[in-house]
């Protein structure tokens, strides 16, 4: 997943990998048979968006490693943490 499609960013993988699936949206990610299949995802999002893809991909039980800062708020920490604990 990648919104910018240079050579050193997505378009360069695309070379590389041409049969990869590759998404500009990773929302739409979720909602792909492809994410079936996905053991584990690296989240390098933008920070504001971290919390709420990790808890995305925790409850699809997925493992997760989250770019810092893992969360923003309390909230979103105190999230991540109930979840990680029930999945």
């Amino acid at each position: 997943v990648d919104i910018d499609e240079s050579k050193g960013h997505l378009g360069g993988a695309k070379e590389k990998w041409p049969q990869a699936k590759t998404f500009f949206d990773y929302r739409k990610l979720f909602d792909d048979a492809v994410f079936k299949d996905v053991d584990a995802v690296t989240i390098s999002t933008p920070d504001h968006h971290h919390a709420l893809v990790a808890a995305n991909c925790i409850r699809a039980k997925k493992h997760v490693y989250v770019q810092k800062p893992l969360t923003r708020t309390v909230f979103e920490a105190q999230l991540l943490k109930k979840l990680a604990n029930e999945y």
